[in-house]
């Protein structure tokens, strides 16, 4: 089983980019951060997939990676996609995914509710991270690059982020109901300016299942130990806090060690 795995980022994040390469990038079969800008120098692990630094670019960022990972699809049985403050127990998740069929769902943690311009909308926190087979990652990258992304929903997106500081105004309330009305009408006219988000309303589009495990979790943990009983853990955003994480991986592989007075750990040894 071969997993490519993507990192969300920024140039702005430049400094997360080694420690996240050298302490869980590195153990998958491929690598790759799906930035704004590539600075000079990068090797071609950086991809440079939009000139917008801005939160909002995030969206396009996520359809370019998954569309780039689907170049690659012939190559890889399975594609993980999280965030440059994600931090992955990678031993645990190629063991987690050996166990599952390719049924075709997204893996991760499934977020209900959470996106205000559309409740009922169900997806897979970026944060955490998630997981696809090669199937589900062509069909989806197939959508976007067929009716996604619409000029008119930049336009109502601008219109919309300038009229929210004004909702108390009854005109300006009407307008934003209208918006978010349109919002609803299809699977995927609109701008969400959220990468995790866009994956969501593409699943729901094609109904692709979600798979919620808490084993990607959204947070990060109180005990740096925690990570053993994780795949993903999100807001780990130095390099202390990552290395912390990466000790104790490190003492339980080599307890656990062939040879060792207990026995191997399922996953990887790399």
């Amino acid at each position: 089983m071969k997993v490519a795995a993507f990192a969300l980022t920024s140039h702005k994040n430049q400094s997360r980019w080694q420690y996240v390469r050298e302490l869980w990038g590195r153990h998958f079969d491929a690598f790759y951060f799906a930035s704004d800008y590539a600075p000079e120098g990068c090797d071609a692990s950086v991809l440079a997939l939009t000139r917008d630094d801005s939160y909002g670019s995030n969206e396009i960022k996520e359809i370019r990676r998954i569309q780039f990972a689907a170049r690659l699809a012939a190559d890889f049985d399975w594609f993980f996609f999280g965030d440059d403050d994600t931090f992955v127990n990678v031993d645990r998740l190629y063991a987690y995914l050996s166990q599952l069929e390719a049924t075709g769902a997204v893996v991760g943690h499934v977020l209900d509710g959470y996106y205000t311009r559309d409740p009922a909308l169900r997806f897979c926190s970026g944060g955490a991270g998630f997981c696809m087979s090669t199937s589900t990652l062509t069909r989806i990258a197939q959508f976007f690059g067929s009716r996604v992304y619409h000029r008119h929903g930049h336009r109502l997106s601008r219109i919309q982020s300038a009229l929210a500081p004004h909702s108390r105004n009854a005109v300006a309330r009407a307008v934003l109901n209208a918006i978010s009305q349109y919002y609803s009408r299809g699977p995927y006219s609109f701008r969400t300016d959220c990468a995790d988000v866009a994956v969501g309303a593409a699943c729901r589009a094609l109904h692709v299942p979600l798979h919620h495990s808490a084993l990607f979790r959204t947070d990060a943990p109180a005990r740096p130990e925690a990570i053993l009983e994780a795949i993903t853990v999100h807001c780990i955003r130095d390099h202390a806090s990552a290395l912390a994480l990466d000790q104790v991986l490190r003492t339980d592989r080599e307890r656990n060690r062939p040879g060792a007075d207990s026995s191997p750990a399922p996953g990887r040894m790399r």
